[in-house]
């Protein structure tokens, strides 16, 4: 059981990560046809391993659905993740929770053992790689949320709002379009800050594995002395100190729940 949630997350993030590398390759051509048609093989896949990985078979169509519907989800409502969480939360209840990667549970402290359950390394690919692309439009789904008041709405490709009431039809397809699109700099605004966040994720994730709960605290706090001098100049309006504040908590809240599934996998 334990497995299936480790696929599960291994086949959102590679979903997601099909469609980036599609859209960058299709730039000029609308077209959905090739990303949904390849994410379609991929949850195939995604279903097919786990008879290799001794995973229970009747969870198999479960986790061909649930990846292939997720940049759609995803797209529409970035709090779906909550929805995936809650699902991979009750797999591993159901199938029983083991022993934390490597070793006994202590407060995400470990002592090694001398055997790691299959669905740990199952579940720490899948992990490292959605707290890389996938969390990132997590984050950029909810901060796009936040900046657009007006409802109904619809967000375009070109990253305006058309008003109107568009149909669940037009806003899936809406989603699947502009989901993997890669949003143009802000003025001031450096590349290298896209990078920050799953680097800073990747290391929350290696610190709690490790027991380090007092280093990750003063990694957080850290960020919040570096970037109170930008916030500070925008007191007056208070939207860079909310952009930081919803963008870092679900930040850190991925990188903590992507933690937990390691530990109790």
């Amino acid at each position: 059981m334990n497995v299936i949630a480790g696929l599960l997350v291994v086949g959102i993030a590679g979903a997601d990560i099909i469609g980036w590398l599609i859209t960058r390759a299709q730039r000029r051509n609308r077209s959905l046809t090739a990303r949904v048609l390849a994410i379609a093989v991929w949850s195939l896949l995604v279903a097919v391993a786990a008879v290799p990985l001794q995973a229970p078979v009747a969870y198999a169509p479960v986790l061909a659905i649930l990846t292939f519907v997720w940049p759609v989800l995803a797209g529409l409502w970035a709090a779906s993740v909550l929805g995936y969480i809650a699902v991979i939360a009750g797999i591993l209840v159901a199938g029983g929770t083991g022993l934390p990667f490597i070793g006994t549970f202590g407060t995400f402290g470990y002592v090694a053992t001398t055997s790691i359950p299959l669905g740990k390394p199952v579940a720490m690919v899948g992990v490292a790689l959605f707290l890389g692309l996938s969390a990132n439009l997590v984050c950029r789904g909810a901060l796009r949320r936040a900046r657009v008041a007006e409802e109904p709405s619809l967000i375009t490709a070109t990253g305006h709002t058309q008003q109107g009431a568009p149909t669940l039809g037009a806003r899936m397809t809406d989603a699947l379009r502009t989901r993997w699109l890669t949003e143009p700099l802000r003025p001031g605004e450096m590349r290298g800050g896209r990078l920050i966040g799953p680097l800073e994720r990747w290391i929350i994730l290696a610190l709690a594995l490790a027991g380090a709960q007092g280093i990750i605290a003063a990694l957080m706090a850290a960020k919040g002395i570096v970037r109170f001098p930008e916030i500070s100049k925008n007191a007056g309006e208070g939207s860079k100190a909310e952009e930081f504040l919803v963008g870092s908590l679900i930040s850190w809240g991925l990188a903590g729940a992507g933690a937990a599934l390691v530990a109790f996998a």
